[in-house]
């Protein structure tokens, strides 16, 4: 949801029996007039649930959950010992991390691929569904053995002069940058660690408090240099300890800059889709291959025909291009 009254509309199309309520961070914050009203404005999605799982640690969350939903059963889990599933310990292993849960004076252990803050966070809340609804330890451990890191959502490619480079050009807020960087820092690959950033959005905050927000996030992790991409990022100059480079668009950087001034280094990449980052990331990315991907529109128009023969004679259908048709041809598609 992005603004007041959209809750109350989906909560009638969805009915949950089971909530999980992930974490509040600050996209969307505009849209609402406190952190606190967008929180009790996602309350209204767990109103009639049986159940509700959330982060007990986060007073916030635990304390919104207490007052509006007094009669839904909460299964928490947290480091407290009030904590329904207690997190004991969590710590790095060699090709990822290890979970200690207690519950019921049983422990729970679990190792799984996932090193960076908001994989462990989501992890967690998958572990406790499945606990509690009595899924064997054998079952959950094979299904974390599974997961796959997410495409388009701090994606690792290698790059050239001996580069990585952490692939996050999907979307850009306030929220989502903490969980770039700490991924960034948990990379053991390079010693150097550069930024590629645009411009912030749909944070709720003045311009010049967003900047000195980020600066602060930024310098608590020991950047190399960050390059900000974007008409107001430029706001970062003078707040931050590492070397700062500022252009107007992605067309301006790619122009100006010297793309051999990345080398032996990890470069993480993170803006919103309007600024078009992924060209970054193709001209920095390492070529291995060329690849052809060829659409059939007719077999495009078989598909739909097969869709239109399930329905009753005189049903439209209306169809979304979304994304850029995913690389498809977003004109070619549309026009069809």
């Amino acid at each position: 949801i992005s603004t007041r009254g959209e809750m109350t509309r989906l909560e009638k199309i969805i009915k949950p029996d089971i909530g999980i309520l992930t974490n509040i961070g600050s996209a969307h914050d505009e849209g609402f007039h406190s952190r606190t009203e967008k929180l009790e404005e996602k309350m209204e999605l767990f109103k009639d649930c049986k159940n509700l799982i959330y982060n007990l640690d986060d007073d916030l969350v635990h304390n919104t959950v207490s007052k509006l939903l007094p009669e839904c059963e909460k299964i928490t889990w947290g480091t407290r010992q009030e904590a329904i599933f207690q997190i004991a310990e969590i710590s790095q292993e060699v090709k990822g991390s290890k979970i200690r849960i207690q519950h019921d004076f049983t422990a729970y252990e679990f190792n799984f691929k996932f090193t960076d803050q908001a994989s462990i966070e989501n992890i967690i809340h998958c572990i406790v569904y499945l606990l509690n609804s009595e899924w064997t330890l054998l079952e959950i451990q094979e299904g974390l053995d599974a997961l796959q890191n997410v495409s388009m959502r701090l994606e690792m490619k290698r790059g050239v002069n001996d580069t990585y480079l952490i692939d996050d050009t999907y979307n850009n807020d306030f929220a989502g940058l903490e969980i770039a960087l700490n991924y960034l820092i948990n990379q053991k690959q390079r010693n150097k660690r550069s930024l590629i950033l645009s411009d912030i959005l749909q944070s709720g905050m003045s311009v010049s408090i967003l900047y000195e927000n980020t600066a602060d996030i930024i310098n608590q992790n020991s950047l190399d240099k960050v390059i900000g991409i974007g008409t107001e990022i430029k706001h970062l100059k003078g707040h931050l300890n590492s070397d700062f480079y500022w252009y107007k668009d992605t067309s301006a950087f790619l122009k100006e800059f010297d793309l051999n001034n990345f080398n032996n280094e990890i470069v993480l990449v993170k803006g919103a889709r309007n600024f078009g980052l992924e060209n970054v990331i193709r001209y920095l990315q390492e070529k291995l291959h060329g690849t052809v991907l060829e659409i059939n529109l007719d077999a495009l128009s078989h598909n739909l025909n097969v869709y239109r023969s399930y329905l009753k004679p005189g049903t439209k259908i209306m169809v979304m291009v979304k994304a850029l048709a995913y690389g498809s041809g977003s004109i070619e598609v549309a026009n069809l």
